[in-house]
C-alpha cells in the first residue's frame, strides 16, 4: 500500500449514477484537526496507527448520527491519514447489482468506501455486499431457472464506512458486517465556535468573533449546519466581512443576536442540505 500518496477527495468510481460529489470543503482534514467526538477520534487515531502498521485493511465501521454531525469529514479523514482513496457513494443511489459490482470491482487494495445513508440500500443488494464485507467477495448469479449458479468474484480488500441516523435503520444481516460503530454526541458551544472558525478558515472568509459566536449557537451543535451558513457568507464576494454587513446577510436568513438568545429558539427559514458533513 502507497501510505504517502494523495487522497482523492471523490470516488473515482465509473458505475453510472454512482459518484455524488462531496462537499469540495471539509472543516478538517486530518483526525489531528477533526473538533469534538473526542473518545472517537482518538479510537479511531489508534485503528489508525494499527492498520498503517501492520500494513492491513481498515476495519468497517457504521457512523451512526444525524446528517451533518461529521460523518462524510471522518472519512476523509481517515482516508487522508491512511493513505487510500476514498469513494463517496449515496446508498440510494445503487439501484441494480452491476452498479455495486462495478463500484467494488474499482476498488484499489485498502481504498475505503464511504457509503451514506446505508439504512436505503436496496434489499437485494443488501445480499450482494454482505460476502463482500465479511469475505471479499462479490457473488454474480448466471442464468436463470433451474441452471442458474452463483459465480464468486473475488475483490480487492476495502473498508466500508456507512452512515446511519439510527441502528434502526440498518438491516439486521447488514449490521452484523460491521464490527465497529461510532456513534456521534452533538458538539459543545466552544466546539461549534472551533469548527465555525475551521470552515471560514477553509473557505477563505474573516468572521468577526461576535459573529462566529452567532453562528456556533444558530447552528444548534450540528456542523453541517455551520457549512451551510458560512457558505452563504461566503456567497457575499467578500474575504472579509464587517459585522454589519455579516448580520445583515444573516439577517436573510432568519439568524440574528436577539432570536438566538435562547438556548431553545429556532429558524424559521433554512438553507437547504450540503451534499456531505
Amino acid at each position: 500500500m502507497a501510505k504517502d500518496k494523495p487522497i482523492p477527495s471523490e470516488s473515482k468510481s465509473t458505475a453510472p449514477d454512482s459518484t455524488p460529489q462531496p462537499s469540495e470543503v471539509q472543516a478538517a482534514r486530518s483526525l489531528q484537526e477533526f473538533v469534538g467526538q473526542v473518545d472517537s477520534v482518538r479510537r479511531l487515531k489508534a485503528m489508525v496507527k494499527s492498520c498503517r502498521g501492520t500494513a492491513t485493511v481498515f476495519p468497517h465501521i457504521l457512523l451512526i448520527g444525524s446528517q451533518g454531525l461529521g460523518g462524510t469529514t471522518i472519512a476523509h479523514c481517515v482516508a487522508q491519514e491512511m493513505g487510500v482513496n476514498l469513494h463517496v457513494i449515496e446508498a440510494e443511489d445503487l439501484e441494480r447489482a452491476p452498479d455495486l459490482a462495478a463500484i467494488l470491482n474499482s476498488l484499489e487494495k485498502h481504498d475505503i468506501l464511504l457509503l451514506r445513508n446505508l439504512g436505503r440500500l436496496r434489499r437485494q443488494l443488501v445480499k450482494r455486499l454482505t460476502p463482500a464485507l465479511f469475505n471479499f467477495e462479490f457473488h454474480i448469479s448466471v442464468g436463470e431457472g433451474r441452471g442458474a449458479r452463483t459465480m464468486k468474484l473475488s475483490v480487492n480488500p476495502f473498508s466500508c464506512l456507512g452512515t446511519i441516523a439510527r441502528e434502526g435503520e440498518c438491516d439486521p444481516e447488514l449490521l452484523r458486517s460491521f464490527p465497529l460503530a461510532v456513534k456521534f454526541k452533538l458538539y459543545s458551544s466552544d466546539e461549534m465556535r472551533q469548527i465555525t472558525e475551521q470552515m471560514a478558515s477553509r473557505l477563505n472568509i474573516s468572521l468577526e468573533p461576535q459573529i462566529v459566536s452567532l453562528i456556533a449557537r444558530a447552528s444548534k451543535g450540528s456542523p453541517g449546519e455551520v457549512e451551510k451558513i458560512v457558505r452563504w457568507l461566503s456567497g457575499q464576494r467578500v474575504d472579509s466581512l464587517s459585522e454589519h454587513d455579516a448580520r445583515a446577510a444573516l439577517d436573510l436568513i432568519g439568524i440574528s443576536a436577539d432570536k438566538f438568545e435562547s438556548p431553545d429558539a429556532a429558524r424559521d427559514f433554512a438553507l437547504l442540505d450540503p451534499i456531505g458533513i
